[in-house]
């Protein structure tokens, strides 16, 4: 039994809805029209600025972090386990065409936009080391859930052949999910918020289309015995008077003169509905304003604890989200307890020069980090006299083993 039983559909039909993706099918019911009768899915969302914009953001973001494999040390530690296959296949090249960084971009937007990001595992065919991890569009991808509750992702190719998978074949990176299985589109449950938001925008380019002109009234003392000579005068006129025509000397005449409509854009508040609009956009994207250019309430004491929160309250999240996915599915149950992904986010996190330097004359004198450890934060080369590597602790500034 799913979630929802059944819902009426069209005609009076009733509809089984089981899976997250059938709750989205339903949601975007005649072709994902929304309450302003704007089409909204994926693609035509990204053609609004703001949701470009964000999903872009995030999309870089997390493509161009380093992402670490890690060999976990017997001390409690951990070292960068640069002599495994995967630590090179996924920092470099995932598959023959793609960069890293294309691969996670991709990956990323399509988790934005369609709640899912598919990933297609390539192993050998003697030692089963993933030699490859290939892209698969979500759209092209039905999964469904086994009796015995696992799972098989059945893939469209683009011959519309289709391809069985099992689940370690597949790298899945699920965003929010209903029922475990698969993530859902927040394009599809804010269709309406996105669909006003590019109704504004739409309504906007129309405007400036005509010259940002409004409609209005033609009015003549005398009635015209023919009614199409109306209709062509007021085809005439507006020929006159939008697009290159914009903003000439029109000459009227029959003693006709021009009456603007009463509504304009300020009354509509149309500016005051595209900036809500695009602060709305950006709070389900959970992207602070200034990071898709909007500085109006970003200052210079704020911004930097706005960034920081960017990080923690929405990047992290889709970090984690492909952290959890890759050491899973890429790494063989033995491996899992040995080695680990982790992107690096010190570089996100990183204040003014000046916090820093502090931050790191306090962690030297209490003996927390040794000067090559910071060294290393700076992208710097480590010392080579000894002293780089030992720690010190506050009294004089001596190193730690020192005797008192």
């Amino acid at each position: 039994m799913g979630f929802l039983t059944s819902v009426f559909g069209q005609g009076g039909t009733t509809r089984t809805i089981t899976t997250s993706r059938d709750l989205e099918q339903f949601l975007l019911g005649i072709g994902g029209g929304s309450g302003a009768g704007i089409h909204v899915s994926p693609e035509s969302a990204m053609r609004f600025s703001t949701v470009f914009a964000c999903v872009k953001v995030i999309s870089e973001d997390v493509a161009k972090l380093p992402l670490i494999l890690y060999r976990r040390r017997k001390d409690g530690g951990k070292e960068r386990a640069t002599d495994h296959p995967l630590y090179w296949l996924m920092n470099t090249r995932p598959n023959p065409w793609m960069s890293s960084f294309n691969f996670r971009e991709m990956g990323t937007g399509h988790l934005a936009l369609r709640g899912n990001g598919y990933a297609y595992i390539e192993r050998g065919t003697l030692d089963g080391v993933v030699s490859a991890v290939i892209p698969m569009h979500p759209d092209r991808m039905t999964v469904e859930q086994n009796e015995d509750f696992s799972i098989k992702y059945t893939y469209r190719r683009p011959n519309k052949s289709p391809m069985v998978l099992s689940q370690d074949q597949v790298l899945h990176v699920c965003g929010l999910t209903f029922d475990g299985v698969t993530g859902v589109s927040q394009i599809t449950y804010q269709r309406d918020t996105i669909g006003l938001a590019m109704a504004a925008s739409r309504f906007g380019a129309k405007v400036f289309a005509n010259g940002a002109k409004m409609g209005g009234f033609l009015m003549t003392p005398a009635r015209f015995k023919d009614p199409k000579r109306a209709d062509q005068l007021a085809a005439d006129f507006d020929d006159k008077t939008s697009g290159e025509n914009a903003h000439k000397t029109v000459v009227l005449e029959e003693d006709m003169k021009w009456v603007k409509a009463s509504m304009t854009s300020e009354d509509a508040q149309y500016l005051e509905t595209r900036k809500f609009q695009r602060q709305e956009i950006a709070g389900i994207f959970r992207v602070p304003p200034h990071k898709i250019g909007d500085l109006e309430r970003a200052t210079f004491t704020n911004i930097e604890q706005q960034a920081m929160e960017y990080v923690q309250d929405c990047l992290m999240s889709y970090l984690v989200r492909w952290e959890q996915a890759m050491n899973y599915s890429l790494l063989t149950p033995r491996e899992q307890g040995k080695y680990y992904f982790e992107f690096l986010v010190d570089g996100l996190l990183r204040g003014d020069i000046s916090s820093r330097y502090t931050a790191y004359q306090t962690a030297i004198n209490e003996g927390i980090m040794s000067p090559n450890e910071v060294r290393a934060k700076e992208n710097m080369n480590p010392r080579g006299d000894g002293l780089g590597d030992r720690y010190m602790r506050s009294a004089n500034t001596v190193p730690a083993d020192t005797p008192v």
